[in-house]
């Protein structure tokens, strides 16, 4: 699970674009949102 108090500022971006990337790869952009990436990284 993805918290501020766990991870640095850094470490979470990086999460994110990580999560994102993998979602892009499988599914068109049009299908990403705010709370699926949320919840992709807990």
């Amino acid at each position: 699970m993805a918290r501020r108090n766990d991870h640095t500022r850094e470490e979470l971006v990086n999460m994110t674009l990580e999560q994102v990337k993998n979602f892009l790869n499988e599914h068109p952009h049009h299908e990403l949102s705010l709370r699926k990436v949320a919840a992709m990284i807990g």
